[in-house]
């Protein structure tokens, strides 16, 4: 499961890191309306999967024509230069005080780095399609 978790502020300094993400607000999370608008690649599973609220599963024999299904968003291998990359909206608007990558069941295939940008668009762009 590869999801992506953008979280907003908490009133109180945190003792450890999942406790720090546990009083914030995910900011991506799919029951607050945070979408996909855009994915280089969804070969073997959409990015919308990085989305979703639920615990990630893993079915050892669920294999699709493309490969293996995974709980995540997972694209093809690169053999040329460059990088697989989406753009989201949030479901919420807020600050982003911390981002979880989550890629546990992508071992051996889980990316070696990710990078995040971020801007915050009026509705008039929003409403042009960005």
């Amino acid at each position: 499961h590869s999801s992506c978790e953008l979280v907003a502020m908490a009133s109180a300094a945190p003792d450890s890191l999942e406790e720090a993400f546990s009083a914030l607000t995910n900011l991506a999370d799919d029951r607050l309306g945070a979408k996909v608008i855009f994915a280089t690649d969804e070969w073997f599973a959409p990015a919308e999967m990085m989305l979703q609220s639920a615990p990630p599963k893993f079915d050892p024999d669920a294999f699709c024509e493309q490969g293996k299904v995974m709980d995540g968003w997972e694209s093809r291998r690169r053999r040329l230069p460059g990088h697989d990359w989406c753009i989201l909206e949030l479901g919420l608007a807020g600050y982003i005080h911390g981002i979880e990558v989550d890629t546990a069941y992508f071992t051996g295939n889980q990316v070696p780095k990710v990078r995040v940008l971020a801007t915050e668009l009026s509705p008039v762009h929003a409403k042009d399609g960005w």
